[in-house]
């Protein structure tokens, strides 16, 4: 079903995976410029019959029930997984090395090391390439080597994760006294903080115009009549002056000055 999906046959495949099985079963529109729907984002059975010859003779024995057993297996992967690790760490995931000899080197680097430690490996590999070893690059894989011991000890021995866990919980339990302490001087958040039906009050808006007294509300935070939302901006006098625009006010209204102080 996986190789046809890939060429654009679908009637293996199925709705939960499958965007074009999903379309036809649930009876959904296609959209035109969806990637998926593009002619050319399945390879065509047609076009690419060699293609798909070929990668159907390479596939063919690892989809047979025997070898799909194999993969129902009760044993740890980590193991495998630590070893793709280790070749990552030689052949960058990032940059392609298929079908180089650089790819076939950097594996077996990787898978020796592995196996006998970077001392063994190394001093192996450059005696076969009679190259003379200082002093200092011994030592230096030598420590390689019991670093790796060293973390793979404290990865696997139950007094160290016994320890840890130790300390972990002290770590814990000296966090939840200080908790404690800060619980009983009332210093924590409570739960549903400012929920509890209160009405928050309404943060009461301070008019800063200069003009406030002569009737200007300050909208929008102005300070001076430069700002055009000021009641006396020279685009709203009508003419006057700005003295004459604040005395007519004051005629105006002049018994409710007071609320504007």
């Amino acid at each position: 079903a996986l190789l046809d999906h890939l060429f654009d046959t679908h009637h293996l495949c199925d709705s939960t995976w499958c965007h074009k099985k999903k379309v036809v079963d649930d009876k959904l529109p296609v959209d035109p410029k969806e990637e998926r729907n593009n002619k050319t984002y399945y390879r065509s059975m047609k076009d690419d019959e060699k293609l798909y010859h070929a990668m159907k003779a390479k596939y063919e024995k690892y989809i047979d029930k025997e070898y799909l057993q194999h993969c129902r297996h009760s044993f740890d992967t980590q193991v495998n997984e630590g070893m793709n690790n280790s070749v990552a760490a030689y052949a960058a995931k990032g940059k392609n090395y298929a079908g180089t000899s650089s790819l076939l080197t950097r594996v077996h680097v990787a898978a020796g090391v592995q196996l006998v430690g970077y001392h063994h490996f190394w001093t192996s590999v450059l005696d076969l390439l009679q190259v003379n070893i200082p002093h200092q690059l011994h030592l230096k894989f030598l420590a390689m080597d019991k670093e790796k011991v060293v973390r793979f000890h404290r990865d696997h021995e139950f007094k160290s994760k016994a320890k840890r866990k130790r300390l972990e919980h002290d770590k814990l339990k000296a966090l939840y006294v200080e908790h404690q302490k800060d619980v009983a001087r009332n210093a924590v958040y409570k739960s549903q903080t400012g929920c509890d039906g209160t009405p928050i009050a309404k943060k009461t808006k301070t008019n800063t115009c200069l003009h406030a007294k002569f009737g200007c509300d300050g909208k929008k935070g102005h300070k001076t009549e430069r700002s055009k939302h000021c009641a006396y901006h020279k685009d709203k006098l009508g003419g006057l002056s700005l003295d004459e625009a604040q005395q007519k006010w004051l005629k105006e209204n002049g018994n409710n000055s007071g609320k504007y102080q």
